[in-house]
């Protein structure tokens, strides 16, 4: 009889799994006295990577008694969740955290393909990320980079093209089938509670039960689409709070090149599906490079000015190339033209003495002092 390779590898990794119960208690005891930690270390737990919860949530179910909960992928999630929300998420200084390294959501995208989470898990986790960002008043534009370089890829399967439908659901149903066999598996070797051939009809059974049962197409249709609108929402939050800094201006402008590209890779995707969302999005990326300039150009050098004119001008800046889609409106090029217009001529006025830098920066300080105060306007070190 042939056996399928799919449950020899969980078998055998089951069977690793049991002989490593021992370390697992120590490295559970052992994270939980980290967790207990007195509260002058929780700066430091704001870096404890996000996969330390999952591991924490794999080994509770690994050593529970009841195989239902264990077996439950919603119980697990919720487990590695808890444990994050508790310790990490609730601090009074992570939402700063965050806008300044996003290392944590990036970590938790490749725990989702990892551990195949399902689109209403992402969209659970994403939606946290999105309300604690908005606690923060700006937004490093190197986070910001980072997150947009990692979503077009983190969320593709979740938004499958016609010729690719199968795929993530083909995905999902193994790593389902997978759990089981291990959660059997382990339940059995510890305490047998039938013989070998009633383990095995028994394990058949469930497989099959889990193979046959129907799925409600139109509440995954109705969760993609609440995914896809926070995933919109998400990109706009990012841009909105966005800020560069002036002392690294050589990396501003090819950072606004790279937001614009991974916008339209959202859309080449699927997962953005409409162009008003990504026309929206270009909009929201102009507006707050041209609320920068205004706050801050006077400060930057000629070269800088002179480097983004001559692209603009040889039509290397291909997202301000396309027609506008609501006609008789001042295109997004004009706009740019004009904010970089009257921002060199400011540079220009100071480097020449005409105008000082007290009172050129004056006018910046009166917008966004505030938004900048827990932030340092020297570059952060990127993460």
């Amino acid at each position: 009889m042939k056996i399928n390779s799919q449950i020899m590898v969980p078998i055998t990794l089951c069977a690793a799994l049991f002989c490593s119960s021992a370390l697992q208690a120590g490295l559970q005891k052992d994270f939980d006295t980290f967790l207990a930690s007195p509260s002058s270390v929780a700066r430091h737990l704001t870096m404890v990577p996000m996969r330390t919860f999952f591991n924490e949530a794999t080994a509770k179910r690994s050593l529970e008694e009841d195989s239902t909960k264990r077996s439950n992928e919603t119980d697990f999630y919720s487990q590695a969740m808890s444990l994050y929300i508790t310790k990490i998420y609730n601090g009074s200084d992570y939402a700063k955290h965050l806008s300044q390294d996003g290392t944590h959501i990036i970590e938790f995208f490749a725990l989702s393909d990892e551990f195949n989470l399902n689109s209403e898990a992402v969209y659970t986790g994403m939606r946290l990320f999105y309300n604690k960002l908005k606690e923060a008043e700006v937004i490093d534009d190197t986070v910001v980079t980072a997150l947009l370089n990692e979503l077009p890829s983190a969320l593709e399967n979740y938004f499958p093209l016609k010729h690719s439908q199968t795929k993530k659901s083909q995905k999902s149903s193994a790593k389902v089938i997978e759990n089981v066999i291990l959660t059997e598996v382990t339940d059995h070797l510890q305490k047998p509670k039938h013989s070998n051939v009633a383990f095995f009809r028994d394990l058949s059974e469930k497989i099959a039960h889990i193979m046959t049962k129907p799925v409600s197409e139109d509440e995954k249709a109705q969760m993609r689409e609440r995914l896809r609108g926070l995933s919109v929402k998400f990109v706009e939050l990012l841009i909105s709070k966005m800020i560069w800094y002036p002392n690294n201006y050589q990396e501003i402008w090819q950072s606004v090149i790279g937001i614009a590209h991974n916008i339209h890779l959202l859309g080449a995707n699927g997962i953005i599906n409409h162009m008003d969302d990504i026309d929206d999005l270009l909009w929201s990326l102009v507006n707050r490079f041209n609320f920068f300039l205004e706050q801050f150009g006077s400060s930057l050098p000629i070269s800088f000015y002179e480097s983004i004119e001559h692209d603009i001008s040889n039509h290397l800046v291909f997202f301000l190339e396309s027609p506008e889609l609501d006609e008789g409106i001042t295109p997004k090029r004009d706009k740019l033209l004009e904010s970089l217009g009257k921002a060199k001529a400011k540079a220009i006025a100071m480097t020449r003495g005409i105008i000082t830098a007290p009172l050129v920066m004056q006018h910046a300080h009166n917008h966004v002092a505030q938004a900048l105060a827990p932030l340092t306007m020297v570059k952060p070190e990127k993460h």
